[in-house]
């Protein structure tokens, strides 16, 4: 069986504000009860949801489970502006401390990262995960 994460952009600081919050997860959970209604064409594909979180605040509430893939501890997340914040490592360290585990989209594409690559063994310390894009990566020879 095939798994697919439906995973639609969200920013994390709606997660501080209970109306955004319930606004945003409402339009996500019409989006949901859609695509679930079409997955049945497709019963070998078990489909589950999360969000890709945009950090645009330090510390998001991550407690709602239609947050997290799947509703477990894992969330994929981007950084803002596609930029590298100056204190990446420590705001991973409080997330992992809260017994989640942030999982940092497409890295590579981040503005100058080859400058940050230093960073990528401190998210990984601190409990990062990556994800990187496939069409990022070199092509093999045939």
């Amino acid at each position: 069986m095939s798994v697919l994460v439906a995973t639609p952009h969200f920013d994390a600081s709606r997660t501080l504000d209970g109306a955004a919050l319930q606004q945003r997860m409402s339009e996500l959970d019409d989006g949901w009860q859609r695509l679930r209604a079409c997955s049945a064409a497709f019963p070998e594909v078990r489909i589950e949801r999360g969000v890709e979180l945009a950090l645009d605040v330090p510390e998001p509430d991550l407690s709602d489970a239609r947050l997290r893939l799947g509703g477990g501890t894992f969330f994929l997340m981007e950084f803002p502006f596609m930029t590298v914040p100056p204190q990446s490592p420590r705001v991973i360290k409080a997330i992992t401390a809260q017994g989640y585990t942030p999982i940092i989209a497409h890295p590579e594409r981040y503005s100058g990262f080859q400058a940050h690559l230093a960073l990528v063994a401190e998210w990984r310390e601190n409990g990062a995960l990556l994800q990187v894009n496939g069409g990022s990566l070199p092509r093999c020879p045939q």
